[in-house]
Parts: C-alpha cells; sequence; structure tokens
C-alpha cells in the first residue's frame, strides 16, 4: 500500500481513533500510529498525533489499566515517532 492510498482510505478513520472519548481506544490507535508512522506525514504528527498523545496521558492519571496499558506501548510509540524527524 502505498502513503497516498493510506491516506486516502484509512487515515480519518485513525485520527478519529486517535480523539476517541474512550482512553483505551485512544491507546490502541496510538500504538497503531506508531507501527505505520512511515505513512504519515511528519506535519500531521504535530499537528494531530502529539497534541492527541499529551491530552491522552493528562487524562489518564486516575485508569490504573490505562496506566499499565500506556506504559506498554509508550517506548515503541516514542522510538518510531521520532525516526519520522530524523
Amino acid at each position: 500500500m502505498t502513503r497516498e492510498d493510506f491516506q486516502e482510505h484509512y487515515f480519518d478513520e485513525l485520527l478519529d481513533l486517535v480523539n476517541d472519548s474512550d482512553n483505551m481506544v485512544r491507546i490502541k490507535a496510538l500504538k497503531t500510529v506508531g507501527e505505520i508512522a512511515d505513512y504519515i506525514d511528519e506535519s500531521v504528527i504535530s499537528k494531530e498525533i502529539i497534541p492527541s498523545f499529551l491530552r491522552l496521558t493528562e487524562s489518564i492519571l486516575e485508569d490504573e489499566d490505562g496506566m499499565q496499558a500506556l506504559s506498554l506501548m509508550l517506548g515503541k510509540f516514542v522510538y518510531s515517532i521520532q525516526e519520522k524527524f530524523h
């Protein structure tokens, strides 16, 4: 699949999931972002993904299960995203 195909067919749905009201949905969507970061433009990561990730970290502090899930995906997510900016 090309980056253009991904943008045309799947990106809007992924962005909806990244901004979902359910923290577990957001965590799984962000994990997916980390796995497919090559298909997402750097500007989108900066403007859409990182702000959503930061909102998630603020809202999840009281959710023990969410904190555990977040901690399991955090390393790979951050590594994948930082690779886009090198």
